[in-house]
């Protein structure tokens, strides 16, 4: 994994070498740098390295075809089928220099062009440049495991790894969008393709854009993957065998996303997600080595002894990481890295592990992706008895917003499912991850400002099933947008790379093949996986694997405390932006007498944090 950073531009020679320069690109890649200005000199990229293949010096980018050298990438991400897909291009008569993945990306891309993106298995963002053309093409992996930006001003266009750094480009005082900031606190963050900053957008996840080098401009944008659910494989609906077609899928993900020149590490939670990647990593590798983080003041014991005895089992060389309480004074150093706010508390623990981890290995294997493919979330069982009396709460009366703010507190668990009756769920899904209501959002700003709803791209067109429309919008919604986030940051800023082989193109292409009865029921959720685990975990391990929290941690209890409570305190009465302390105080105080306010409290700290640290201010 990588960071780059580029500019097209007719004034590139008036454009500051220190918008080139970026503390977090290296921490993204430490082990080399480049940079490449194109023959015209309206274009320059900047790359930083992480080497995981080939570590020789031939590997490091912007890469340059030696054959054409008018063709060059700049690419973050890695490759994992780019064995088979070096053979096939040996086979029509293409060179390599390296045995690296970024060479066999190039080569492809010179042969085929876009065409070539759908053959890629791997998290990816890159930059391929062809000055010939005169043109770049930028592409984005189908989940959004690699962040990627762009920028397009009256100057030229940006685009990079960096949010910041590219929305530095051309200002030096680039303004946050209220609309997202009001997303963030609505959804966890802004909706696609947008980004807390107000002229700056992402690359959606499975789309690929060209960027026309004389008029430093976009020209085309277009998707190479989209999940979709509706193409159901009928005859797919023996269990015995869809488990062994898992298995074999898998193991297949994993041996692939294993094989590097660096030592992996696996994050191993205990729950089944992260289990089933640790037994098939001990059949496929003579070494595992595993990890997990223990904060003694919370409730995540059980996570622990699940992760020992999956260790002593499948005898894993374990590390615990013990951590007596999570603490204001981390927070602040992860705010400095970050380029983004990011409302997952799970950030705080993950950043721990992958620091910790860091000191010894550079590459990570985790279980993300698994919820949001094979239905692993408890909604979706509660959506499955939904589903039998739609109906009838189709014609029930629908409550108001403002009735729902009045009478029910955000902090109710469950708040969300007001929103049912009345609901036309095959068109409309509930959004059950809602933070708070708009018209609550209006109270936490002093600033008058309407909101108008934004339609997010992935999730304008929806089946009749309300469970794939769910597990639709927790892939885009939730998992490419916050969760990916973070771990990215956690692990990138920390110098390591994060592998998922639930997000392998072939597991997800057989995820998208199974009706909805074969991932969850009324009574049972992640209903393959569950199989597989109970196939290849010991039972006694299997029974204790009821209930999972993973690498999180309570934020109601955290500001229950008194270190975080002053801190919350002292962040909200040093806010620089027009928020409503008195309102945020009131949540505060409301917390710490049990009521549960931790994730709004979070989401709360971290922004105005991030803003602080940045000196950053809305429009």
């Amino acid at each position: 994994m990588c960071g780059f950073f580029g500019i097209s531009s007719n004034d590139l020679e008036a454009i500051s070498e220190s918008k080139f320069q970026n503390q977090r690109l290296y921490l993204r890649g430490p082990d080399a740098n480049g940079v490449k200005t194109n023959s015209e000199g309206t274009l320059k990229v900047v790359h930083h390295r992480l080497s995981i293949l080939d570590l020789s010096n031939l590997a490091n980018q912007p890469m340059i075809n030696e054959t054409d050298n008018s063709k060059w990438i700049a690419f973050n991400g890695e490759i994992y089928n780019h064995e088979d897909l070096r053979d096939k291009l040996l086979k029509k008569g293409v060179k390599f220099k390296t045995t690296s993945d970024t060479e066999v990306l190039l080569k492809g891309l010179c042969l085929e062009k876009e065409k070539f993106i759908e053959k890629i298995s791997g998290p990816f963002a890159f930059a391929f440049v062809d000055e010939k053309r005169k043109e770049i093409l930028i592409a984005r992996d189908s989940s959004g495991e690699k962040p990627l930006f762009f920028n397009e001003s009256e100057y030229g266009i940006s685009f990079g790894s960096d949010l910041i750094q590219v929305s530095k480009a051309f200002c030096n005082n680039p303004k946050l969008s209220i609309s997202s900031a009001h997303e963030y606190f609505l959804y966890g963050s802004p909706r696609f393709p947008h980004t807390i900053f107000n002229n700056v957008n992402q690359v959606l996840p499975g789309n690929y854009l060209y960027i026309s080098l004389e008029k430093h401009s976009i020209k085309k944008e277009s998707i190479f993957f989209s999940y979709e659910r509706s193409s159901f494989n009928k005859n797919l609906s023996n269990s015995k065998y869809l488990t062994s077609k898992l298995k074999k899928t898998l193991f297949k993900s994993i041996k692939q996303q294993s094989t590097c020149d660096r030592e992996v590490a696996l994050l191993l939670s205990g729950g089944i997600d992260s289990s089933i990647v640790a037994a098939i990593s001990a059949s496929t590798l003579s070494k595992v080595n595993t990890y997990t983080v223990n904060f003694r003041d919370h409730n995540c014991q059980q996570d622990i002894i699940n992760a020992r005895l999956i260790s002593n089992y499948f005898s894993t060389n374990h590390t615990e990481i013990d951590i007596e309480e999570a603490n204001p004074i981390f927070f602040e150093k992860i705010i400095k890295k970050i380029d983004l706010p990011i409302t997952d508390p799970s950030l705080i623990p993950s950043s721990l592990i992958f620091e910790n981890l860091s000191r010894d290995f550079t590459v990570a294997l985790s279980g993300d992706g698994a919820d949001e493919l094979f239905g692993g979330y408890n909604h979706y069982q509660y959506l499955s008895f939904i589903k039998i009396f739609k109906i009838i709460l189709k014609k029930l009366p629908k409550l108001r917003e403002d009735f729902i703010v009045k009478n029910f507190s955000p902090s109710l668990r469950g708040r969300n499912w007001l929103g049912i009756p009345g609901r036309n769920l095959e068109k409309d899904p509930l959004l059950v991850r809602q933070i708070l209501l708009n018209d609550e959002i209006q109270n936490l700003f002093l600033k008058e400002f309407k909101y108008q709803k934004r339609i997010n791209p992935f999730t304008s067109f929806f089946n009749e099933s309300i469970i794939s429309n769910a597990l639709k919008l927790d892939f885009y919604d939730y998992m490419s947008a916050i969760v990916l986030q973070k771990t990215d940051r956690a692990s990138m800023l920390n110098s390591v790379e994060a592998r998922s082989p639930f997000l392998d193109k072939e597991v997800m292409d057989f995820s998208l093949k199974l009706e909805d009865k074969m991932l969850v029921d009324c009574f049972s959720r992640k209903k393959l996986l569950n199989n597989l685990a109970d196939e290849i975990i010991p039972i006694n391990i299997r029974k204790l694997q009821k209930k999972k929290f993973g690498f999180s941690f309570s934020t109601n209890k955290l500001f229950r405390k008194k270190v975080w409570y002053e801190y919350a305190l002292n962040t909200f009465n040093d806010a620089k932006f027009p928020i409503n302390k008195k309102q945020l105080i009131k949540i505060l105080e409301k917390n710490l007498i049990g009521e549960n306010y931790g994730q709004i409290l979070y989401s709360s700290i971290m922004l105005i944090k991030w803003m602080n640290v940045n000196d950053l201010s809305f429009l």
